[in-house]
């Protein structure tokens, strides 16, 4: 309704008028939502979040910012603009309690509070209190300067989605075209130089195998596979954790002479198994389930052609508080999940694996590495391997490696059944991909090793986990190989090994073998 107003004298220029005049005001203009302006709104917070976060993330070390500069604008976009959908059907079934102010402080409250969750260091609720606060002064200050504000948002919009839209076609664009153009230009192989696949089980120790004289039967294919080959029956790691492990396995050197460290990555100054493959001619693919201490920044990327450590399907997880959700301990014991978000497995690693080398030339030798986290804690093996050697399934949604906690031996004997699960989950798909690349007419072809990277401990010394010890437990682990011809079946070596010397193994074997 028009709000009616009575003037006694009106000025207009230099005409006077006297006597009461009544004139009509309008009221003001609904302060509900336009649906479209409020999902532009929505991926404009998104981008700008995403750049913010972006920013923060460009401080840290081995941060894989290449792929982060797309998964987290993707990420914070699809996030803000579901908001904003929520947000458009909730204004027009409610126009009266969801007006354009509470949409702007919600859209900002989420935009401050994703930054902020970028700080480790800050405390969730310290950065609730202040994304609120942030949030009202937002909107206040959008509100007075709403046509000003919308007009930005318009504006700027367009040029933060074509930035993203650049970003996505080049990097992924770069990243084939650079795939292609090293598979062609690639020398050719010596004619019976054999293909190499060294497989890495995540935190899998030899105590806990039937292979290496472990009561359970945890792995029979691992046992089929010693027997066509040679089996090292003490192996050692050299060190308890990830990266300096992996740094020995492609450089061949020992862990304390690499400056790999918890936040330091792998230096340049030894070439990788990979590079020296490359130049030799090899196609080289790595195929990684670890995702934490796997990923390009860690240096572990060096000599690879194809570098799969990532998937579509993780790509929320690049969303600071989707992240923060999906990965609470309390979220995914209420939902009833075991294994964290982003967890990739064995049969996931092994498919992408072979499509690659379905995708190669048959005359193109290739060195595959595959990292599997199956046995990584939590352990979470698919049915029927969790009740494998468990009566009942244990509910192990919680992070398992408390500080401070005391186990008991109930506690301790549940954490290895499922952990043997684990093994065995694991041992079925080594046998499957074994299967696969045996109807490739590739087995015989190829040289084959097996290992991990360390153990785990389980209370032998007062410790649970790993990373933190050299006791025995933690350092010993499987390695076998198989290449008919070059290594005898049925080979068994007892005297102690170091997983340093695999690379000059490898180098041995493919110099010196007559595999046609």
């Amino acid at each position: 309704m028009p709000v009616a107003a009575t003037l006694r004298h009106c000025r207009i220029g230099s005409i006077v008028v006297s006597g009461p005049i009544e004139i009509s005001v309008p009221p003001q203009a609904p302060t509900a939502p336009v649906p479209g302006d409020l999902l532009k709104s929505a991926a404009w917070f998104g981008l700008v979040t995403a750049s913010a976060e972006l920013a923060i993330r460009s401080f840290g070390v081995m941060v894989p910012l290449e792929r982060l500069a797309w998964t987290i604008p993707a990420a914070e976009l699809v996030l803000f603009v579901a908001f904003g959908t929520l947000l458009t059907v909730a204004s027009r079934l409610a126009p009266r309690l969801v007006s354009w102010n509470r949409a702007v402080a919600t859209l900002a409250f989420l935009s401050v509070l994703s930054v902020l969750l970028r700080f480790d260091r800050l405390h969730v609720a310290a950065a609730l209190l202040l994304a609120a606060g942030g949030a009202v002064q937002i909107a206040r200050l959008a509100a007075r300067h709403r046509a000003r504000v919308t007009w930005i948002w318009n504006r700027s919009l367009v040029w933060l989605g074509a930035l993203f839209v650049m970003l996505v076609c080049g990097i992924h664009g770069r990243r084939l075209i650079a795939e292609q153009l090293t598979l062609r230009g690639l020398p050719p192989n010596t004619a019976d130089a054999p293909n190499v696949l060294l497989i890495v089980l995540d935190t899998a120790r030899a105590a806990n195998m039937s292979a290496y004289g472990y009561p359970r039967e945890t792995t029979p294919n691992l046992t089929r596979f010693a027997q066509e080959g040679a089996t090292f029956t003490r192996a050692v790691a050299t060190s308890s954790w990830t990266l300096p492990t992996h740094g020995s396995l492609f450089m061949g050197r020992e862990a304390a002479d690499m400056p790999a460290d918890w936040f330091v990555p792998l230096d340049r100054t030894s070439p990788t198994l990979a590079e020296v493959l490359r130049a030799r001619g090899y196609a080289t693919g790595a195929f990684i389930a670890n995702v934490r201490y796997g990923h390009e920044a860690t240096g572990l990327e060096r000599g690879f052609i194809r570098y799969d450590n990532y998937r579509a399907r993780d790509l929320m997880l690049s969303s600071s508080l989707f992240a923060a959700v999906a990965t609470s301990a309390k979220f995914r014991e209420m939902m009833g999940r075991c294994e964290n978000p982003g967890f990739r497995r064995a049969d996931s690693v092994s498919d992408a694996f072979l499509d690659w080398i379905d995708g190669l030339s048959r005359d193109r030798r290739f060195y595959g590495f595959l990292n599997y986290f199956d046995t990584h804690d939590v352990y979470c093996p698919p049915p029927p391997y969790d009740t494998r050697f468990a009566s009942t399934t244990t509910e192990r949604a919680k992070r398992w490696v408390e500080p401070g906690r005391t186990w008991t031996r109930r506690q301790i004997d549940r954490e290895l059944a499922a952990y043997d699960g684990a093994i065995a989950y694991l041992d079925a798909q080594l046998g499957r991909l074994l299967e696969a690349l045996r109807r490739r007419a590739l087995l015989d072809r190829t040289l084959v090793i097996v290992t991990a990277d360390h153990g785990e401990e389980f209370g032998e010394h007062r410790f649970v986990g790993h990373g933190k010890s050299l006791y025995w437990l933690a350092l010993h682990v499987p390695l076998m190989m198989r290449l008919p011809g070059p290594i005898p079946t049925g080979t068994v070596c007892a005297q102690p090994v170091s997983l340093r010397d695999v690379p000059a193994t490898v180098m041995d074997l493919v110099q010196g073998s007559g595999v046609g």
